[in-house]
């Protein structure tokens, strides 16, 4: 019987330990991210009313693979308009994940994505866009704010091939082509240097606009950035190479 009992005892032993020395899984140890968390991971310190219902597109994007017109928000033209813009700004680093912005037949205006075929690798290629600006921006960063931004554009006017053949079509759709592909290698219009100084600049905590004007001889369209640095703020033209204290005279401020 006390053998019996003894043998008991050690098997109740052994069987302790394992259970004590057992590794947790990954899944135990990491909670999977979710698209929209990958997103938030992107700025951790901008600041718009459009910040959550951004990282709730990019769930919906992830949720509703392989559909056509996935809706993300609804609202006035007003807040369509802005949420889009600030969407494509902010958190669509490439062609793939960008929103659309549209007026519905019946009056009423939404922001949705064209669709959501292939949604598995288009995250990829999001999450690989990120890495790419987040490694840069590491790079550019400087001993202050100033100095960081002027790395910035220094490497962006450096870097950056602009698409002339763009540039000369007047549907402003077409331009959205050429948004992100500053981070793949690809030629880019003035909307893309706007875009990709504003992002590289966020990612270092500088706060930082896209700026939309047209030009007041032509009434061209153009972008441009507003950039806070150092208690200064600074209107920085990467395409054509200029800075300024005021906004360009040149030029008049527009929504679109």
């Amino acid at each position: 019987m006390k053998k019996t009992i003894m043998i008991l005892g050690l098997f109740l032993a052994l069987a302790f330990t394992l259970m004590a020395t057992v590794v947790p899984s990954k899944a135990d140890t990491n909670v999977q991210k979710t698209f929209g968390d990958i997103a938030r991971d992107v700025y951790v310190n901008i600041d718009s009313e459009y910040k959550e219902k951004a990282i709730t597109a990019f769930n919906i994007f992830e949720k509703r693979q392989n559909q056509k017109y996935v809706t993300v928000f609804q609202g006035s033209k007003e807040d369509c308009e802005k949420f889009a813009t600030f969407f494509n700004t902010c958190y669509a680093y490439t062609v793939d994940t960008m929103v659309t912005f549209g007026k519905y037949p019946d009056g009423h205006y939404e922001v949705y994505f064209k669709d959501t075929f292939n949604a598995n690798e288009r995250m990829l290629k999001y999450q690989e866009s990120v890495s790419k600006a987040k490694e840069l921006a590491k790079t550019l960063k400087g001993n202050n704010d100033t100095e960081t931004m002027d790395n910035i554009v220094n490497y962006i006017q450096t870097n950056a091939v602009y698409d002339y053949e763009k540039a000369k079509e007047t549907n402003a759709v077409e331009h959205n082509k050429t948004y992100y592909g500053f981070y793949e290698g690809n030629k880019i219009v003035c909307r893309g240097f706007a875009i990709a100084v504003c992002q590289l600049c966020r990612l270092n905590g500088i706060k930082c606009e896209v700026i939309s004007a047209t030009y007041n001889k032509t009434g061209v369209r153009h972008a441009f950035n507003k950039v806070y640095h150092d208690g200064k703020e600074t209107y920085v033209d990467a395409t054509w190479r200029r800075k300024s204290d005021t906004f360009f005279s040149d030029f008049t401020r527009v929504d679109y």
